[in-house]
C-alpha cells in the first residue's frame, strides 16, 4: 500500500508565515487608526439584512449558514447619500435590525470606506496585542533561522 510521506514545514516557511501575519496586523491597525482619527461620524439607517458567505460561493457545502450583512445608508458632510454593506465577516460584533439607526465613521476623502463606530472601538485594543504577539513570534523564529544558517555554514567549513 502506498503511504504519503509526512513532510515537516521548514523553519523558513514558519518565519515567512509569521512575518505575513505581522504585516496583516499592522495594515489592519493602520486602516482602523486612520478611520478613527481622520474619519467623520454620521448616523446611518439599516435598510435591509442579508447573508454574507464571507467570500465563499453560496452554493458551496462549506457555506452553510453564513454571516449576517446589513445594507446601511448615510449622508456625508455635503449631504450626498451613500449606501454600503456592513458584514459580520469583518465586524463580528455588529448587529442591527432593519430601520435601526447606527453610528458609522467614514473617510471624508472616500465615503465608500466606512465602518460601524462601536465595532471599530471594540476591536481597537485587540489589534495591538496581535501585533505584539506576532512580532515576538517573528523575532524568535528569525533568531532560530539565523542560528540554523550559521550552524550550517560552520559545518560546511570543517
Amino acid at each position: 500500500m502506498y503511504r504519503l510521506k509526512s513532510r515537516r514545514v521548514p523553519l523558513g516557511g514558519w518565519l515567512i508565515l509569521a512575518a505575513f501575519i505581522l504585516l496583516l496586523c499592522i495594515l489592519e491597525q493602520a486602516s482602523n487608526t486612520n478611520l478613527l482619527s481622520n474619519g467623520i461620524t454620521s448616523q446611518g439607517v439599516i435598510l435591509s439584512e442579508g447573508t454574507d458567505f464571507c467570500g465563499r460561493p453560496s452554493s458551496s457545502q462549506l457555506a452553510t449558514g453564513g454571516a449576517e450583512s446589513f445594507s446601511v445608508q448615510f449622508s456625508d458632510q455635503s449631504g450626498h447619500e451613500h449606501t454600503g454593506i456592513i458584514s459580520q465577516c469583518k465586524y463580528s460584533g455588529f448587529n442591527a435590525t432593519t430601520g435601526e439607526s447606527v453610528t458609522i465613521v467614514y473617510d471624508p476623502n472616500d465615503p465608500t470606506t466606512f465602518a460601524p463606530l462601536n465595532s471599530l472601538k471594540a476591536g481597537a485594543p485587540l489589534v495591538p496585542i496581535f501585533i505584539i504577539l506576532s512580532g515576538l513570534i517573528t523575532l524568535v523564529l528569525l533568531f532560530f533561522w539565523i542560528r540554523k544558517r550559521r550552524m550550517r555554514k560552520a559545518s560546511l567549513h570543517y
